[in-house]
Parts: C-alpha cells; sequence; structure tokens
C-alpha cells in the first residue's frame, strides 16, 4: 500500500501538558507517560490482525455506501445483521456492537478486548450518525438510511473514520492505563485531555481514510471486500503506532 504524508503535529506540545498531569510517587511522570505510549503501541500492534476490529469498520464502509446506493434494509442483509431496518439507531448500534463482540470470540475470550472494539463502533454511530436523526429511539428507516448515506462522501467518510479511530485508540490507552498505572497516579483532568490527544492524533489517518474510501469504492464498484479493509486497517493502526513511538523518543530525549 506503500506509506503516505498525512499531516504534521504538534507532538510533543500536547503530549507535555498531559505529563504534567500525572501525579507519580513511584517514578517519574516522563517515564510513566513514555511506558502507557509504548504499552500502547504494543496492544495497537495485536489489534492489526483481529478479526472483529476489521469486521467493525467494514460494517462503517457497507453501512454507509449502502444505504445511498442500494438502502438501509439492503445494507443490512449484506451484513448478516439480524435486525429490522426500522429499528432506531441505537438499537442498531448495539445490535453492531454485539456482532463485533462474537466475532472476536472466535479468536479470544478477552473481555476488555471485546468491549474495547464494540464500544468504539457503538460509540461512533451513535455520536456521529446518531446526530443526523430526531431521535436516538425512534427514527424510521428512511431517517436512518439519509443519516448514514451522509457518510457515503469521501469528506463525510474521512471524518467517520476518524472518530472510529480514535476511539479505538482512546479505549487502548483506557485500557493500558487501568490494568499499569496506579489510580492515585491519575488526576481527574488526565484521562479528557488523553481522550482530546487521540482525536489530534487520529488526523493522521482521516485524510487518507476518506481518499481510500473514494478510491475503492470506486475500483469495486461499491464492494470494498474484508481483504482490503484489512490492509487499510493495518495501515492506519500502523501510522498510529509510528506517532506513538515517535512521541515517546521525544519524551525520552527530552528528559
Amino acid at each position: 500500500m506503500g506509506d503516505s504524508e498525512l499531516g504534521k503535529l504538534p507532538r510533543l506540545k500536547g503530549f507535555k501538558t498531559i505529563i504534567g498531569m500525572l501525579d507519580c510517587e513511584t517514578t517519574s511522570p516522563d517515564d510513566l507517560a513514555r511506558s502507557i505510549l509504548l504499552t500502547a503501541n504494543k496492544e495497537l500492534y495485536f489489534l492489526k490482525d483481529n478479526s472483529a476490529l476489521l469486521t467493525a469498520y467494514w460494517y462503517l464502509i457497507r453501512l454507509t455506501w449502502d444505504s445511498k446506493h442500494i438502502g438501509l434494509l439492503n445494507a443490512l442483509e449484506n451484513i448478516n445483521l439480524p435486525i429490522s431496518a426500522g429499528s432506531s439507531v441505537f438499537s442498531l448500534s448495539s445490535a453492531i456492537k454485539e456482532a463485533c463482540k462474537k466475532d472476536i470470540d472466535k479468536l479470544t475470550h478477552n473481555p476488555a478486548i471485546r468491549e474495547l472494539i464494540g464500544q468504539s463502533i457503538q460509540s461512533t454511530i451513535l455520536n456521529i450518525v446518531g446526530p443526523n436523526v430526531p431521535t436516538l429511539f425512534g427514527a424510521g428507516p428512511k431517517e436512518l438510511e439519509e443519516a448514514f448515506a451522509k457518510f457515503s462522501t469521501k469528506l463525510a467518510f474521512a471524518h467517520l473514520s476518524r472518530s472510529f479511530m480514535s476511539n479505538i485508540l482512546n479505549r487502548v490507552f483506557d485500557y493500558v492505563i487501568d490494568r499499569h498505572v496506579p489510580l492515585h497516579d491519575i488526576q481527574v483532568d488526565f484521562k479528557e485531555a488523553l481522550r482530546n490527544w487521540s482525536w489530534e492524533t487520529c488526523i493522521l489517518v482521516e485524510k487518507y481514510s476518506g481518499d481510500w474510501y473514494s478510491k475503492h469504492n470506486w475500483k469495486s464498484e461499491g464492494n470494498i471486500s474484508k481483504f482490503e479493509t484489512s490492509r487499510f486497517v493495518e495501515f492506519a493502526l500502523s501510522k498510529l503506532r509510528k506517532e506513538l513511538g515517535f512521541v515517546a523518543e521525544i519524551t525520552e530525549v527530552k528528559k
């Protein structure tokens, strides 16, 4: 697929603020921050071959493109979701979350990873697609179809993709912090600042997501395969891993 220049970030400036929120008794804030970055980097590496993550992203592709071109009911049928087109945004996002969790069960019984991926796609649908319908609980099939179809353009899908990847990255950070960092080391605003940093970092994949989505839908006549999707997901995660590694390296140099 090749590498691309996807944009430059004020890498250290924003992360320095976050480091300053760490209150560590046993290690320096720089060491702890670097440890979080490197451990999150490792978790992203393991996710690159995860079938549930691939399926979740493929669902976003199918729901947006197919809602625009063949209708939501056909889109749901194509991805084998046991839910009617008349369901609400909330019930649809919940069904997608459960489908992803079942998919990951085939490879691992780690409940934290199941939740991480499921919550990421549910949050993306509720927070990005949801505002385009009158209500999360009572939208009709036509309203849902139109909401998803709005994200079938290059720019709109790029935004949707950035939101999903940001959700993944932020939840990976949460997963790492909850398991490796003593609670007294984390100030109240730390996780919120890290969430914002995850969103800013995922600008690295935003433009490329839109270009890839547009190009591959054109080449495949609107039938992007899971194999093509897996290559994109692997590439996107590699960009994020590269960024985390770079910031961890700068943090060490600046000590």
